[in-house]
């Protein structure tokens, strides 16, 4: 079915991760989780299906603005430490994995709410690419030469004020960043009605679609990208 499907993209896992928020990641998991998809990767080739896959590890990139990993980015898995010293999770895991195989995209999730620290800091756009770039992004793209989808991203609708606004403007600074730097992008649509949470950008539903300031945001950059 899926040969005569091109246009399908199977995704191997969402946020796989060791399932330790205390600590890092046993090396073990994550080495065993490569094989895994390396394995499905060699048997949906095998059976002559050349959709894009979608690999990704952990939950998604976090940088401490003011604390930036050492340059390039020392190791650290655990995604839920607090943000001091050099606290982050960037994409070097890309590297590891590595992946044998064609049509292979490697993801990762990105909420500047919660993924730019200080949290919801007004950053200037050249910021936001220096905290995409310590957390791998430039590297994977043009040193690993390994094609970006940025699978997660979203405006967080339950703000106000400054909040919203800072919000609001890292969210726009990401899109355009993604633009620019090469990375595809899918973005939350459904309020917390729809099972979306508090990321959306769609504040009603078909056949009376009506955008949220983050879904006019998430709009005008997919259009900036063409057809």
């Amino acid at each position: 079915m899926l040969s005569v499907c091109p246009n399908v993209l199977i995704e191997f896992w969402n946020e796989p991760s060791g399932g330790s928020v205390s600590g890092s990641t046993p090396p073990w998991v994550q080495s065993g989780f490569l094989r895994c998809i390396q394995n499905i990767t060699t048997q949906v080739r095998n059976l002559g299906v050349n959709n894009i896959l979608i690999a990704q590890w952990d939950y998604g990139i976090y940088i401490n603005y003011n604390y930036p990993p050492s340059s390039p980015p020392a190791k650290n898995p655990n995604y839920w430490a607090n943000a001091t010293g050099n606290s982050a999770a960037t994409l070097e895991w890309v590297k590891e994995f590595n992946l044998n195989g064609t049509n292979i995209v490697y993801d990762f999730h990105d909420y500047p709410e919660g993924a730019y620290l200080p949290a919801l800091s007004a950053f200037s756009y050249s910021q936001v690419v220096t905290i995409l770039n310590d957390a791998w992004v430039s590297y994977v793209l043009n040193t690993l030469q390994k094609p970006l989808i940025c699978g997660e991203i979203g405006y967080n609708t339950g703000y106000s004020g400054t909040s919203a606004t800072n919000d609001l403007n890292d969210f726009n600074y990401t899109l355009t960043a993604f633009r620019n730097l090469g990375v595809g992008f899918t973005t939350y649509c459904l309020d917390g009605a729809g099972g979306g949470g508090t990321y959306a950008e769609l504040t009603s539903y078909y056949p009376n679609w009506s955008l949220n300031s983050g879904g006019t945001i998430a709009k005008w950059n997919l259009q900036q990208m063409g057809p």
